[in-house]
């Protein structure tokens, strides 16, 4: 082929532009801790939670600020149209008073002493509700983490299966090879080549479901992750079968290690604390408040627009406010804050029975999905063992093509279930992290 002197630029621009292309579509390989790294860093949900955490410190420091000083200024500017006045006995009589222009500034200054123990207590409620949002940042991680590790097993678990079906379609082309070589010298029938061949048919359209479903769990995983399209992600680890640290623990002992690490049961002593803050909050409505003030104001009259000089003064005092009667609207609000008391109560003993009955539930899962691994895992020699008899048999011609075809089919059914049952071992794992609060703090 000739390149010529135009051609070749082209050449190169051409190829250029393509390779980023290619690098884009390729895609990345992951391992689960990457994984669970890139969703932590690209996904709404906790960019959400961490929001959620710093309206609640803002909250703590507006409660902090409500016992601090505060300090005011304030200006003012008056044109007397017509001037005040004001009467005295005679011969005096109705007098002028005042200037033209008024000029008036004020700095005040106020520092809460007594707030009814509002101060204090909202502050109190103020770090608790910074403390409830750091615990539902925790839980949307974890939330978040098992999705991700769910979706990075599912994919993982696809392309198991793609290899199951890869490996029958090799075994059924291997087969019709065979059966086509007898056919030749005459030692196998007809009927038993048209059987290797309906076979071999009938195995490709699982290997075709199976690419299928690797695609859709690839997406799964992307969307788990956060990654935009055409982002790929595809798992670096493949389902291996390992021991749970769980099985066998006791479930009082999973239940305490749920105590001290479960997000939701940590969040329910933060509800009650919440709810009793409120009470004394609604409770400082029958103690009064006291307030230390100060102030400095220049005033300053003139018939020119800017006065020449002002005229300090300065005054420092004691406010005292005091509600005496507000037709029981205190009581009813303490009422009301002791009844939201109770409800936490009653929640709390709701949530944690709850979640003690899904520690239970996910403990018993993976003792059936452990059970379930270790026959599958049998199976699946005996199955292997299985095919290879029959293959001996067959060449030995004391066997048909059928059996042959029977035992690759249940070795394919077997492989297939072995790979799910590894999925679900490793599910099952997943799930009681999930209950005991430990997904992503290992």
């Amino acid at each position: 082929m000739n390149v010529n002197a135009y051609t070749f630029p082209c050449l190169v621009l051409a190829l250029a532009l393509a390779l980023p292309a290619a690098r884009q579509a390729q895609a990345e390989e992951l391992t689960l801790r990457e994984a669970e790294s890139l969703a932590l860093e690209n996904h709404a949900r906790v960019r959400l939670a961490e929001q959620d955490v710093a309206q609640a410190q803002a909250e703590v420091a507006r409660a902090r600020g409500r016992m601090l000083p505060s300090l005011s200024a304030s200006a003012g500017y008056n044109r007397n149209i017509e001037r005040p006045v004001f009467f005295a006995p005679a011969p005096l009589g109705r007098i002028e008073v005042g200037e033209e222009n008024e000029h008036s500034m004020t700095l005040s200054a106020t520092q809460p002493l007594f707030l009814g123990f509002a101060g204090i207590t909202g502050y109190r409620a103020a770090k608790t509700g910074r403390e409830q949002a750091e615990l539902g940042a925790r839980q949307a991680e974890q939330e978040l983490l098992f999705q991700v590790r769910q979706a990075y097993l599912g994919a993982a678990m696809a392309r198991e299966i793609v290899r199951v079906q890869e490996e029958a379609v090799a075994q059924a082309e291997s087969s019709l090879v065979q059966v086509q070589r007898r056919h030749e010298v005459g030692s196998a029938s007809g009927f038993e080549l048209l059987q290797a061949q309906v076979q071999l048919a009938n195995t490709r359209p699982g290997l075709v479901a199976a690419h299928s479903d690797r695609r859709l769990a690839d997406a799964q995983l992307r969307n788990a992750i956060g990654l935009e399209a055409p982002a790929k992600a595809e798992p670096a680890e493949g389902l291996a079968p390992f021991a749970s640290r769980w099985l066998g623990v006791p479930l009082d002992s999973l239940i305490a290690v749920a105590s001290r690490q479960r997000p939701e049961l940590l969040q329910l002593r933060l509800q009650q604390r919440a709810a009793e803050h409120g009470v004394d909050l609604a409770r400082s409505a029958y103690f009064p408040s006291v307030l230390l003030t100060g102030r400095m104001t220049w005033q300053g009259q003139s018939e020119e627009m800017i006065p020449e000089e002002f005229a300090r003064s300065m005054a420092a005092g004691v406010q005292l406010s005091w509600t005496l009667w507000d037709s029981w609207q205190s009581q009813a609000a303490v009422r009301k804050a002791r009844v939201a008391v109770r409800q936490a109560e009653l929640a709390a003993d709701l949530t944690r029975d709850g979640i003690e009955l899904e520690i239970e539930a996910a403990g018993e899962r993976l003792g059936e999905a452990d059970a379930t691994l270790a026959a599958q895992a049998t199976t699946v020699d005996q199955a292997k063992e299985a095919l290879r008899l029959a293959r001996v048999r067959y060449d030995n011609g004391s066997s048909t093509q059928l059996d042959v075809i029977n035992a690759q089919f249940v070795l394919t059914q077997t492989q297939t279930a072995y790979a799910r049952s590894v999925y679900e071992y490793h599910m099952a794992h997943a799930q009681l992290e999930r209950a005991l609060g430990l997904i992503g703090r290992q």
